[in-house]
């Protein structure tokens, strides 16, 4: 049976993993009984077989395998300690964040990595990271597609629309991808039906309009 966390609460309890088919992120649970995983974004599925040599292998590489766990309660892994030193030399893991090596307990980073209390100390009014920029993960765009799909429909310019129409569709299949937050995937996905709607109306009556003057040409002359 296939794993889906949004149906089962274990949303926060996950391992990322990338889809072997298209690198989309995926939500996963790995540990002693994988469970097989449909990817969002490809439709792809991905074995419990595939999963769990995914967790050995990481498990073989050298310090081990780690994940990270966000301020957000968000966790990815597993990851082997040379990619989790890269995280924390890009800036992706930060003094709010926890670490767990294989089964063990969650620590907090700044054990670990005592220079990311230094950083937090160097600039205390600098505000935490937010979890979306740490691990590139793009803001939504949802508030302004739906304000151009309703800007369209009051101005009744198609233009408005069109454009919520097509940053709509991009931003939907970007958070299926795992590279937008998906917070505002409600505004985005109704801008998007808004704008859709709107446009095609709107270009079908200026197509009858236009088919209609032609029409009255023809038959004056």
């Amino acid at each position: 049976m296939l794993w889906e966390p949004a149906a089962n609460g274990e949303a926060q309890m996950a391992d990322k993993i990338q889809c072997p088919k298209c690198q989309a992120s995926l939500d996963v649970m790995g540990g002693e009984e994988p469970r097989p995983v449909r990817c969002n974004a490809c439709g792809e599925v991905v074995s419990a077989a595939a999963i769990g040599a995914l967790f050995r292998d990481t498990d073989r590489n050298e310090g081990g395998a780690w994940r990270m766990k966000t301020p957000e309660g968000r966790v990815y892994g597993p990851i082997p300690r040379a990619e989790l030193d890269a995280w924390v030399a890009d800036g992706r893991v930060t003094s709010g964040c926890q670490l767990s090596q294989g089964s063990g307990d969650w620590i907090s980073a700044t054990q670990r990595y005592p220079q990311l209390a230094e950083v937090v100390q160097a600039s205390p009014d600098s505000g935490a990271a937010d979890a979306g920029s740490i691990l590139g993960v793009r803001p939504h765009r949802g508030l302004l597609i739906i304000v151009l799909a309703v800007t369209g429909w009051v101005t009744c310019c198609p233009a408005f629309s069109i454009a919520a129409w097509v940053l709509g569709t991009r931003d939907l299949h970007a958070m299926r991808a795992g590279q937008l937050d998906k917070s505002g995937l409600g505004n985005t996905y109704a801008g998007q039906v808004l704008g859709m709607v709107h446009g095609v109306i709107t270009i079908t009556l200026i197509v009858l309009v236009i088919f209609g003057l032609v029409v009255q040409l023809v038959m004056a002359l």
